[in-house]
């Protein structure tokens, strides 16, 4: 769950009159959370602080935030909102207005470690976060607000001030943390979780079967497929299983020898040419799996499909 060690954040913050405090964790662990109290009399230029790769939330209890999805695209985190965003492999432009009293926690993320923590629930998660754990970060869908409510409020109270001493308080932090992120990135204004988690993985699961379809002999990897549908390799390699009863591998298989089986039938391939036309490169192997599903050689299959 580890992350790289290249990036240092504390240069961002050397020229604010006030306090960055690291409370607990450190990305190179996964998970980071810090306190911001100060003042800048120029605009700081707040994306000198931000992990790459990271998934970053925001409780923004005081001053103001501008993030810069693309040249034409300005988002403004304002007094007494929550927002996260994700930054890719080139950073994401940023700043923290001049002149402002700026007060704000960030839980910063990295996607090992919250591709762990949400195992299970991935369904009912944001698009954003989705594109997030998808690798596959597009500028239109990198960033979301909301107003801050009190349950947020009161977190940051005991996040200043945790009801259990050090060095025993890293499990109520890591609590805590699991507290946020739930409230945050778990989408709660769509058709409640049921029936859309349902809806979202029936739809992906139907474009993988599509893509392994399009090219037998040299179908996407796992990871392809992922990026492709919007989800990590683990919730699909879940969902598909859920839907269909087989993983993925197994539908592929059943794939290439139904396709197999439909060109011997045909008589417009012998055995050698139909295994190496949907992928095997192995005649054994090949030969093998296709007795264990039709229940014959190969060599003998369109003889039988004549007989009956």
């Amino acid at each position: 769950m580890s992350a790289p060690a290249t990036f240092v954040e504390s240069p961002a913050w050397e020229g604010i009159q006030g306090e960055w405090r690291r409370i607990y964790g450190s990305f190179q662990e996964g998970l980071s959370i810090e306190w911001h109290d100060f003042e800048c009399a120029t605009t700081l230029d707040w994306s000198r602080s931000f992990h790459p790769d990271s998934l970053e939330i925001c409780i923004n209890l005081a001053g103001c935030g501008t993030l810069r999805t693309s040249p034409s695209r300005t988002h403004v985190i304002n007094p007494q909102t929550v927002a996260h965003y994700s930054v890719g492999s080139e950073g994401l432009a940023a700043d923290r207005h001049a002149g402002q009293k700026h007060r704000f926690f960030t839980i910063e993320i990295s996607r090992p470690w919250l591709n762990q923590a949400i195992t299970g629930f991935e369904g009912h998660l944001n698009r954003e976060t989705l594109t997030f754990l998808s690798g596959n970060l597009k500028p239109s869908q990198q960033t979301r607000s909301a107003p801050l409510d009190q349950r947020l409020k009161r977190t940051t109270e005991e996040l200043l001030h945790p009801p259990i001493p050090e060095p025993i308080n890293s499990l109520w932090f890591r609590a805590k943390a699991l507290e946020i992120v739930s409230h945050v990135l778990i989408d709660t204004t769509s058709e409640l979780f049921c029936q859309r988690h349902k809806r979202v993985a029936l739809d992906r699961v139907e474009r993988v079967k599509q893509a392994l379809a399009r090219d037998l002999e040299h179908p996407p990897t796992l990871g392809e497929l992922a990026r492709e549908v919007g989800c990590s390799s683990f919730y699909l390699s879940r969902i598909f299983s859920e839907q269909t009863g087989m993983t993925i591998s197994r539908y592929l298989r059943n794939l290439r020898l139904e396709k197999a089986a439909e060109l011997l039938r045909k008589g417009e391939c012998n055995v050698t040419e139909a295994a190496f036309t949907v992928g095997y490169s192995s005649l054994s192997h090949f030969s093998k799996a296709f007795a264990e599903m039709f229940g014959s050689c190969p060599c003998v299959f369109p003889l039988q499909g004549k007989k009956n």
